[in-house]
């Protein structure tokens, strides 16, 4: 980087410092992926639960060693300073796992008490092999052995095939022919070409084409995407109006997309970023929809803006619920759209790293004809995702596409800290027409 010069230096420093940051935690840390933002979750959300319960287990249990095996004398003041380092480590790698809660981001966490807790056994030798000749009989050992390695061997020999079928197989043959990609992609991007091939306009002209996610058939026109390769790379307000501003600057032919039945995400996108969605849907009609992806045309008619026709209407200040009133239900192939007017509180705000945590959500639920269904976790596939709040703006907009005769929204604050919560100031709704196979991609 520092071959083009100083400022692209910079610049890629305050987008992976600055920007990034901005979004890590209302963008990226939000449902479908899981998180980690309020104590409350470890009695409500499971797979906290578990996870929590299964690092507090393995943390005790290198405690354990530490109690039995360890001793004063056994490592040295620099070998102390050592273990507190490597622990150090392992805290501040797996801050991550506050953004989004997974595993992956604990494993430094983990190897670290797996490497001290080796570290401590290599250590006490003797008195290791004492406790487990004492404890465990030589022949329960063996035949532990034996099953560990036969189960490494097993799942080895199982994941191997699949990682196989999941991996893009790039082939290249002994003629030296173009790399071969397997038979379902394959398949889709001929479908996609051969759908592009017969409904462009100027076949003497480069193709314009516009992917939330480009890949293979930007590659094969030789193009690339006007922005950003993929949508959520486009971070921050800044980056996020610009790629809007852009796509409606450029206009392009073709749009490709993913459909929400296979891909979790979309439905987040569609909520985080519907100010483009709502410029595709407009003006532009769904061409194909080959396997996962939706192929989309340019509409023969000038370029139609997003409406500003909204009714607005004035929550209760003390409560954390917002009925939709029953005659804005959507009905036939009609999305609702929801504008929402904030205000956040995070004395917290100014802590570096944590003062980001907390997550502000406007979760829809649905009257199933008895009860409001209220979600176990936050992440409950059988409702709308809920619908992160962004703490540097103070207004959004999202779709509500259910079928229910009652829907409301509820306001949850997720945080570690007391005091932080946010204030819905207005709500403003309106309704979106859209075509009948469109409607049942995005429902």
């Amino acid at each position: 980087m520092f071959i083009k010069g100083i400022d692209p230096f910079i610049s890629a420093l305050k987008f992976n410092i600055v920007t990034v940051g901005k979004d890590q935690f209302w963008y990226f840390g939000v449902p479908p992926n899981k998180l980690f933002a309020s104590f409350e979750q470890l009695s409500t959300d499971s797979n906290v639960r578990k996870l929590t319960f299964r690092i507090c287990s393995e943390l005790i249990a290198v405690i354990a060693v530490l109690k039995l095996f360890a001793s004063r004398t056994m490592f040295p003041k620099n070998g102390i300073i050592t273990i507190a380092i490597m622990l150090m480590y392992g805290v501040a790698s797996s801050l991550s796992c506050l953004g989004i809660f997974t595993t992956q981001y604990l494993l430094p966490f983990r190897l670290m008490l797996v490497l001290i807790a080796s570290m401590v056994i290599f250590k006490a030798g003797d008195r290791v092999l004492y406790y487990i000749y004492r404890i465990i009989s030589p022949k329960i050992m063996f035949f532990t052995a034996i099953a560990v390695i036969a189960g490494l061997c097993y799942s080895n020999y199982i994941d191997v095939p699949g990682l196989r079928e999941k991996i893009f197989l790039l082939k290249k043959n002994k003629a030296g022919t173009p790399l071969r990609l397997s038979q379902y992609w394959s398949e889709y991007t001929k479908s996609i070409i051969d759908s592009i091939e017969t409904n462009r306009r100027d076949k003497n002209e480069p193709v314009s084409l516009w992917s939330t996610y480009s890949g293979l058939i930007h590659d094969h026109y030789g193009i690339f995407n006007p922005a950003e390769d993929y949508i959520i790379h486009a971070l921050g307000p800044e980056k996020r109006t610009a790629y809007i501003d852009t796509f409606k600057t450029v206009q392009p032919e073709f749009v490709e997309t993913i459909k929400r039945s296979y891909f979790p995400y979309e439905e987040w996108l569609q909520t985080t970023t519907w100010e483009f969605y709502e410029e595709l849907f407009k003006n532009y009609d769904l061409l194909a929809i080959p396997f996962h992806g939706m192929l989309w045309k340019r509409k023969n008619t000038p370029w139609e803006n997003a409406a500003n026709n909204y009714i607005s209407f004035e929550p209760d200040a003390n409560s954390e619920i917002f009925n939709i009133p029953r005659e804005w239900i959507p009905k036939g192939n009609t999305m609702l759209l929801v504008q929402i007017d904030y205000s956040i509180t995070n004395p917290m705000k100014k802590i570096p790293f944590f003062g980001k945590t907390p997550r502000f959500f406007v979760i829809p639920e649905i009257f199933d004809g008895t009860y409001f269904d209220h979600r176990s976790e936050i992440d409950d596939s059988r409702f709308p995702q809920p619908v992160s709040l962004p703490p540097y703006k103070n207004n959004v907009t999202f779709p509500l596409v259910v079928r229910s005769e009652t829907i409301r929204l509820h306001f949850k604050t997720f945080s570690f800290f007391p005091g932080v919560s946010f204030t819905v100031k207005k709500i403003s709704l309106r309704t979106l027409h859209i075509s009948e196979k469109l409607y049942d991609m995005v429902r």
